[in-house]
């Protein structure tokens, strides 16, 4: 392509839509500002200068990310393992015990307060 000439792009027509640019969007950029406490700048500064990250940026977008991929293990954790089910929620026998001997200690006194003609 000769300097100074832009490459033609066409425009791309979808029925009755209007006609979509089909260039990309280039050289749009997003600035943000944040306070950081003195520890954090000094962290930040300790992993530039220790090679661990090239720029501020880049330490930002990590720590982003790690975020990120804490929030999605936390609100969506890995299934259960059938060994962690049955733990959780299978039989225990001893606690089974207990429930049945307090039923049929409760059905006994309901049955002899019917018997006397009173309510429990």
């Amino acid at each position: 392509m000769q300097p100074g000439k832009r490459a033609l792009v066409p425009n791309i027509r979808l029925g009755p839509f209007p006609k979509l640019d089909a260039r990309p969007i280039v050289g749009h950029f997003f600035f943000m500002a944040f306070a950081l406490a003195k520890e954090q700048k000094q962290f930040m500064e300790r992993m530039i200068r220790t090679g661990r990250f090239c720029s501020q940026s880049e330490v930002v977008r990590e720590a982003l990310r790690r975020m990120a991929d804490s929030e999605s293990n936390y609100l969506a954790p890995p299934p259960l393992t059938p060994a962690q089910v049955q733990r959780i929620y299978g039989r225990d026998k001893k606690e089974e015990a207990q429930e049945w001997s307090f039923g049929r200690a409760v059905f006994a006194a309901v049955q002899r307060a019917a018997r006397k003609g009173r309510l429990p």
